[in-house]
């Protein structure tokens, strides 16, 4: 299961894998938004076009009624869902680094450290706090 996707700086598109889930939920929002052809996500204002950054924002972050939230995903940005979703293929792949920036499409190692940085950071204070919590009771 591959979807083509041309990111944010990129002139040729990428094959990305997609898990079976991933793949039904696409292909139910193309038949509820009956398309055809040319963009997964069009502008409802601007037949042809796709929709605007603007708009992606406030559909995924708004407060009440965004996707973020319907979802249980604490993201305040676009941007921080990037960094949830790093951290948690950073998990998933146990640290692995080079196949965490092939799925996230980063091309700098350094982005990647950081990203571990912080979450193995985390883990260590979680420890720690399980550790105390034991003494303690």
């Amino acid at each position: 299961n591959q979807i083509n996707i041309k990111g944010k700086g990129r002139d040729a598109k990428e094959s990305h894998l997609i898990t079976d889930t991933t793949k039904e939920a696409l292909k139910r929002w193309v038949k509820f938004a009956g398309l055809e052809s040319g963009w997964l996500f069009p502008s409802p204002i601007n037949q042809g076009e796709p929709i605007t950054e603007r708009s992606i924002r406030k559909t995924f972050t708004h407060p009440k009624y965004g996707l973020f939230s319907k979802a249980g995903v604490d993201c305040r940005s676009v941007h921080g869902f990037r960094h949830f979703n790093v951290t948690e293929t950073l998990n998933a792949f146990n640290g692995d680094l080079h196949r965490t920036m092939k799925r996230a499409r980063i091309k700098a190692v350094q982005t990647v450290q950081s990203y571990d940085d912080r979450r193995t950071s985390k883990q260590d204070v979680r420890k720690i706090e399980s550790h105390f919590d034991e003494i303690i009771n």
